[in-house]
This record gives structure tokens, C-alpha cells and sequence, in this order.
């Protein structure tokens, strides 16, 4: 007598491919870009590792590297997706809708806008991972040492804005426009500034986290 396989959950990141790929009317070709441009940019993430920082104490191992620095990433998108429908809300309003989050949600229509998630199905990234992927880009495409300016020209010259939170982007402006420097923007700018959008500089000076704190804290001047 055969016996019934138990089912099981699928994981988050095949949760999260299946509501990229979807093809529902509101779910269109730019979900999957969307995807694409998030799993593009990780696996470009991967080789900054190869050779470079150890993990506690150990020698350089470039496969585990690779691995650590892809899983980081993509458990960052993963956060993103799986925290984006219940952001800033309290613990107890959490517990009262939702119970416990054990996966995807889907977005209600007060978080379907561009700074939020672009669309409301289960498993969309939000502004946060579409702000993470242009600063990887950044680290991608600029050599050391990174400076607050540098970082404002280029992604005013080359960010995706399409989905950036608005706050943020205005930081950016009052800088082009001379109103502040990027060294002190901060200091006059609402708060504002993700602390999830960091994930490539703990990824680049893995194994340091002394130097990744105080490369994030400079980099992030412009906005708090």
C-alpha cells in the first residue's frame, strides 16, 4: 500500500521566483525584470569575495564565499518581500491580521505605490532592494576609497529611480542643487536612510565588520 508523500512548503526563494514569474494583469513584465535585475546584480556580488575576506579565522575559501556573499543578497530580497506588507506596522496589529508570518503576504493597496512595492502580489520586492541593487552597482563599478560625493554623483547619474522612496532621493537633490554637502546632508535632511539598503558593504569587507560599519556610516552621510 502506497503511502501519500507529505507536502511541503515550498521555500522562500521559489515563493519568491513563482510571484515574479506570475501572469496575472496585475503582475506584468516588469515583475520579472524586477527578479532578473535582483539575481543579476547578486551573482555580480559574488566575486568580490573570491581571494579576499575570511570568515572566522578562516582561510580564503572562494566557493564558500561565493555562496555566503549570494545567500546574503538574495536572503536580503527575500526579507524584503516577506516584511514589505506588514512595514512600520506594530507587533500586536501583526499577531491581530496575520498571526504568524510564515511566508508571503500580499500587499494591501496603501503599500502598492512607487516607494513601496510596485505591485500588490505575494513575494514583490520593495524600494528597499530596488535602493540595495543600485548602491551593488555603485560598489561595481567605482574603485576605493568610496566618498559620500561620489556615491551622489553616480547614482544621480545612474540609479534606477523608478522605485525609490521619495525622501531619499530628495537628499539627493538638495546636494545636486547645492542646498547641502553630501558630507553633512544628513544633518538637515529628515531621517531617512534604510538600514537595509547596506547589505554589498558587508558583503565587500566580509570577515571585518569593524571596517564595513565605518564605510556604511560614511557612505549613508547624505541622508541621516
Amino acid at each position: 500500500m502506497k503511502t501519500a508523500t507529505p507536502k511541503t512548503e515550498p521555500s522562500p526563494l521559489t515563493q519568491l521566483r513563482k510571484a515574479a514569474f506570475a501572469n496575472s494583469p496585475n503582475s506584468p513584465a516588469v515583475c520579472r525584470r524586477e527578479f532578473l535585475k535582483t539575481i543579476g546584480v547578486a551573482l555580480g556580488t559574488t566575486g568580490w569575495l573570491w581571494g579576499s575576506a575570511s570568515f572566522g579565522g578562516e582561510p580564503p575559501a572562494p566557493k564558500r564565499n561565493q555562496d555566503r556573499a549570494l545567500g546574503a543578497f538574495l536572503g536580503a530580497a527575500i526579507g524584503d518581500a516577506m516584511g514589505g506588507p506588514v512595514e512600520i506596522w506594530t507587533a500586536e496589529r501583526i499577531k491581530k491580521e496575520h498571526g504568524e508570518i510564515k511566508g508571503f503576504l500580499p500587499y494591501p493597496k496603501a503599500k502598492v505605490h512607487p516607494g513601496a512595492a510596485m505591485h500588490p502580489e505575494a513575494g514583490s520586492i520593495t524600494d528597499d532592494t530596488y535602493i540595495r541593487v543600485d548602491l551593488t552597482r555603485f560598489y561595481l563599478s567605482m574603485e576605493p576609497p568610496r566618498t559620500p560625493r561620489m556615491l551622489v554623483d553616480w547614482l544621480l547619474a545612474n540609479a534606477d529611480f523608478s522605485n525609490w522612496w521619495e525622501p531619499a532621493m530628495n537628499a539627493l537633490k538638495r546636494i545636486r542643487d547645492g542646498k547641502a554637502t553630501a558630507e553633512e546632508g544628513g544633518l538637515t535632511h529628515p531621517p531617512g536612510g534604510g538600514g537595509a539598503w547596506w547589505t554589498p558593504v558587508g558583503i565587500i569587507h566580509a570577515g571585518n565588520p569593524a571596517l564595513a560599519a565605518a564605510e556604511a556610516r560614511s557612505l549613508c552621510r547624505p541622508w541621516k
